[in-house]
């Protein structure tokens, strides 16, 4: 009995259970039957170059509404399976030979002053850009480490710092 809705016309993929494979179902009539539990709709398919007409419930497979759906579902699975043989060798290898497995690395303490410094610079180099706009005969100020500095344009696109008193 399916539960999954399909449109006449529609193309359904099917990962077949006995067979490595994915075959692309084409369906071709829809069935609604009317029963004392409630309604039942089966749908039959054409499969394969032959196009022979087939029962969807009766295909030994995973059916899936599209090719991305498919291809979602086959890559889960396949990773939960390899996750699981990986687990396994972990598990074997501490229990044979007494390994324990590394935990993953912190950042280095010199990455993170790279990091910081980088900043740093960043900051300078754009106070630097701001204050080399032109401000003709005008006085900016501008708060630098909880500090007031007044920085007066000198000329020549020169500014002078001078700390507030």
């Amino acid at each position: 009995m399916t539960v999954q809705q399909y449109n006449l016309g529609q193309v359904v993929y099917v990962a077949l259970k006995k067979e490595n494979v994915v075959m692309p179902a084409l369906i071709a009539k829809r069935t609604k039957e009317e029963t004392l539990d409630g309604d039942i709709m089966s749908y039959t398919v054409l499969m394969g170059k032959e196009k022979k007409p087939i029962l969807l419930d009766s295909v030994a497979g995973e059916v899936f509404e599209n090719a991305q759906a498919a291809k979602d579902g086959l890559t889960s699975r396949a990773t939960r399976a390899i996750n699981a043989l990986v687990e396994n060798a972990v598990i074997k290898a501490k229990e044979w030979y007494a390994v324990v497995e590394p935990k993953p690395k912190r950042q280095k303490k010199q990455q993170v002053v790279e990091r910081v410094n980088h900043v740093d610079d960043n900051v300078q180099r754009l106070k630097q850009e701001f204050m080399q706009e032109s401000f003709s005969d005008e006085v900016k100020t501008i708060s630098l480490v909880e500090e007031e500095y007044d920085f007066v344009d000198i000329g020549n696109g020169q500014l002078a710092k001078v700390k507030r008193q």
